[in-house]
Formats: C-alpha cells, sequence, structure tokens
C-alpha cells in the first residue's frame, strides 16, 4: 500500500488511514498508527508534523491555540499542553515563549496589568506597591514610576501625581513647608 494507507485485513485491498481513525498516519503504507501527542496528521495521513509554537496538541489530532486557554498561556513547538507564563511576565505575541512584563505593569499569572496612579511595580514586577511606601515626597501620575515632586510641588494625598504648595509655603525636596520653617527664619513674619 502507498504511504496513508494500511493492508485491510483480509490483505485484498487497502484502506485510508482516514477511515480507521482521527490522528492515524501511515509513513510506509503498512500500519496506520496515532500520531503522538504534540503533533497532528498531515493532511494525506503520510506522517505527523509537529504544533507550532503557540499550539497544542493533547491526543495527537488537532493542534489547538494555547491563546482559546486564555491569555495567559503558551507552548513552544512540539507541545501537549500549554504552559502558565510566570509572574512578571506574559506571552508574546505569537504565544511561543513569556517576555517580562514593562515597567508600570505587573503580572502575579501570566497576564501583565497596569499599576494605577500613586503606584508602580516592584522590581519582580509581581505586585504594584505604593509610592508612600518609598517615602513622603514620592507620587506617580500615570502608575509607572514614583519620583519626587519638583520644586515647589508636593504630592497629593493619593499619591496620584503632584500639587502645587499652598500659599505660604515653599517646597522642599517634594514636600511643602512653611516658609521659616523651610528658611530657618528667627522671629519674622510672613
Amino acid at each position: 500500500c502507498n504511504p496513508g494507507l494500511e493492508l485491510n485485513a483480509d490483505l485484498t485491498g487497502c484502506t485510508p488511514c482516514t477511515e480507521l481513525g482521527p490522528t492515524l498516519v501511515s509513513s510506509a503504507g503498512v500500519r496506520c498508527e496515532a500520531c503522538p501527542p504534540g503533533t497532528t496528521p498531515l493532511a494525506d495521513r503520510t506522517a505527523c508534523d509537529s504544533c507550532a509554537p503557540g499550539t497544542y496538541s493533547p491526543t495527537g489530532s488537532q493542534c489547538i491555540d494555547c491563546g482559546e486557554q486564555g491569555g495567559q498561556f503558551y507552548s513552544e513547538a512540539g507541545a501537549s499542553r500549554c504552559e502558565i507564563c510566570p509572574p512578571g511576565t506574559q506571552p508574546n505575541t505569537p504565544k511561543s515563549g513569556c517576555v517580562p512584563c514593562v515597567n508600570g505593569y505587573v503580572s502575579a499569572y501570566g497576564v501583565c496589568q497596569q499599576c494605577q496612579p500613586g503606584r508602580q511595580n516592584n522590581e519582580a514586577k509581581t505586585e504594584c506597591e505604593g509610592c508612600d511606601e518609598l517615602g513622603p515626597a514620592f507620587a506617580s501620575s500615570d502608575g509607572t514610576l514614583c519620583e519626587v515632586c519638583t520644586l515647589g510641588k508636593q504630592p497629593r494625598p493619593n499619591r496620584s501625581g503632584c500639587e502645587l504648595c499652598p500659599s505660604g509655603t515653599v517646597g522642599v525636596d517634594g514636600l511643602c513647608e512653611e516658609v521659616c520653617a523651610a528658611l530657618g527664619c528667627v522671629n519674622v513674619t510672613v
């Protein structure tokens, strides 16, 4: 028999592998055998082909897109299952591997999510931390990076950015202080 076929039981002809099962192939035309997990049969049933990166086949039949399981899954070529990206990462666009979250984003389970204003990502990019944890003068308007407020400004109460110092105060090192306290005035009224 030709490849993709199997000798029938009474040895009088050949049976296509497609008639015997959805995952069967025959490369030599002798016997149809199942494709292993991580592969899919070629259309002519002469061989098994590895699943492409970002897809998987648990039974050796059809390769399935890892994206159908959710945004946090990826696979390498020839996979029988999809994997979850580790914390601090998410799948790349073809879902063939994982890439680190960009600044201002964190991931506990393989999907990077943006930090809220007043927060920034920790070093591992697994959690958002409050700007107040870095000190009293830090703020972040976009959840990317907590920074000391510029001269003449102080953090908003929720640390979501900086605001002008109120009248009668001056900005020193990201905080507003009474003018005399900041300048060291003695017995002077402003």
